[in-house]
């Protein structure tokens, strides 16, 4: 009967006193229902300066936050030009119940592209900890912001997984891009797939310049964009990646019997 209020003795005092481990096999500061860890949920992304607030992730996965805390974070520079006092040390709340949070950033224009580092740092709330000690919990998150400005014209590749086409085996073409009047981040395409794909794929059983996909470009908040076109065009899907002022789409049609889609790159010039 000793031994067994021993053992029962000793469980309470792991529950309940002093540190346990949790499923990481990594020791918890306090070490109870309350204790866990702050983390950031992705490793890095991309943005652009004209986007406004970026909101960047975090999260604490294990525990329950019954009092709320507040965290410090710091900004560093990696590479490129950013003002010297928007770096620095930072704070954000994580209201008490919440187990996700954001920092919520503005992009500063600089006239070029850079990099910064944000690094969780230390937490009000002395039961919880930045990441765990054996260093498998994110707490650095690498930003690459990129001054967001659609180019007039773009170099454009078309090919086509769905029929083999490799990129670079149809000649380069240039989109003109125009604005669409009262319109935010949409644009008017002249030609998607290029002037004269649909000749060359046939072997000229149309005209040079037939059927050149005339499109509208939408650019979502978060890079994605949406193709829209009228028949015998279906429209498409893509993403933008602002770094490189590159798009990448994929769209569909029924010029031909076989409704293969197309894989379009257009890059600025």
């Amino acid at each position: 009967m000793k031994n067994i209020n021993l053992i029962l003795k000793s469980l309470l005092v792991c529950l309940f006193i002093v540190s346990c481990e949790n499923d990481d096999n990594t020791t918890l500061n306090g070490g109870n229902s309350d204790s866990g860890w702050i983390q950031f949920d992705e490793m890095s992304s991309k943005t652009f300066t004209n986007k406004g607030i970026t909101a960047i992730p975090f999260s604490l996965p294990y525990g329950t936050n019954a009092q709320g805390q507040v965290i410090t974070y710091s900004i560093d520079l990696i590479s490129g030009t950013y003002p010297a006092d928007e770096l620095g040390d930072f704070k954000v709340k994580l209201d008490a119940l919440d187990q996700e949070g954001t920092i919520d950033f503005t992009p500063i224009m600089t006239g070029e592209n850079y990099n910064l580092r944000f690094t969780l740092l230390s937490t009000t709330n002395p039961d919880y900890q930045i990441g765990l000690s054996d260093g498998s919990k994110q707490v650095t998150y690498d930003l690459e912001v990129c001054n967001f400005e659609i180019s007039a014209t773009y170099t454009g590749d078309a090919f086509s997984n769905d029929l083999g086409l490799n990129p670079g085996d149809y000649p380069a073409y240039t989109s003109t891009f125009t604005p669409v009047p009262g319109e935010t981040n949409m644009w008017t395409l002249d030609t998607t797939w290029g002037p004269n794909f649909v000749s060359t794929l046939c072997a000229g059983c149309v005209t040079p310049g037939s059927l050149p996909y005339p499109s509208t470009i939408t650019l979502n908040d978060d890079n994605s964009v949406t193709v829209t076109a009228s028949a015998p065009f279906s429209g498409g899907t893509g993403t933008y990646d602002p770094c490189t002022d590159q798009f990448t789409l994929k769209i569909g049609q029924t010029v031909f019997a076989n409704t293969f889609k197309a894989d379009i790159v257009l890059t600025g010039n």
